[in-house]
């Protein structure tokens, strides 16, 4: 499935037309070629769509497809034109329209990168947290009513953190918390795995998971203490790891077997 909801137009265009969005759709993602998006979280009301046109060239896609069936609308404003609209295909006809055509065998679409992504939330949280980000310990509490992205957004700043490996150990105590804490299950199953990426220091954090009643993502904490490796090789986690080896869940026994050939 591919969903992506946004507004496409060069970068520059859009910066000077964020900050006259609602306050969760002024966040540019630069693509390709000098074209940036801005993921629109929440519908644009008509005087919201009146502003954009104001700031052509811009184009607006709707696209939710699966196996090529299912909504792909687009419509573009050019500059002292009216408005065309786009049934099929919308991203690279909007792309077309912006001057970014195809360069064969390579279409507009993969020309500036439209499918780094295939849901619109995921770019919402890549505008907030970008690669290398070392404020993305502050985004593992956001939680947001109103915003569909709040549970993307948790997920994306784990990954960041991870990515930063054993740069971000300062980071372990909230990542930890939210392996507990967390409400949402990807979230928490998320941090587990980053805690494995965050070095030696997380060897506590990760045996204190391995020990809690319930087991829930103990596979998850076997497969981040095997990227540890050696560094976690204490006698309690080779004992809770030997034991759930002989376990009856497939995935844990299987993770479990993987961790002790890499500690030991």
């Amino acid at each position: 499935m591919y969903e992506l909801h946004a507004l496409l137009a060069p970068v520059a265009t859009l910066e000077r037309l964020a900050p006259h969005l609602p306050a969760a759709q002024t966040v540019v993602v630069p693509l390709a070629l000098g074209i940036g998006l801005i993921p629109v979280i929440f519908e644009l009301p008509p005087e919201r769509l009146a502003l954009v046109a104001r700031h052509a060239p811009v184009g607006l896609v709707e696209v939710e497809t699966s196996s090529g069936l299912g909504n792909d609308a687009g419509t573009f404003w050019g500059a002292g034109a009216a408005p065309v609209d786009f049934d099929g295909r919308s991203i690279n006809a909007v792309l077309g329209a912006l001057g970014i055509g195809p360069d064969a065998p390579t279409d507009a679409f993969d020309r500036v990168g439209c499918g780094r992504h295939r849901r619109t939330v995921r770019w919402f949280a890549e505008a907030l947290i970008p690669a290398g980000s070392a404020d993305a310990v502050s985004f593992l509490a956001y939680d947001n009513p109103n915003d569909e992205a709040r549970e993307e957004v948790r997920e994306r700043a784990l990954k960041v953190l991870g990515a930063l490996g054993p740069a971000a150990a300062a980071a372990i105590p909230a990542v930890f918390d939210s392996a507990r804490r967390d409400p949402d299950l990807g979230v928490r199953l998320g941090a587990i795995l980053a805690l494995g990426k965050l070095g030696p220091g997380a060897v506590p954090a990760l045996a204190a998971l391995l020990a809690a009643p319930g087991g829930e993502g103990r596979w998850a904490v076997c497969r981040a203490l095997g990227e540890i490796g050696p560094a976690a090789a204490t006698h309690p986690i080779l004992a809770a790891l030997a034991a759930l080896a002989a376990g009856d869940d497939y995935s844990t026994r299987t993770e479990a077997a993987k961790a002790l050939s890499l500690l030991v």
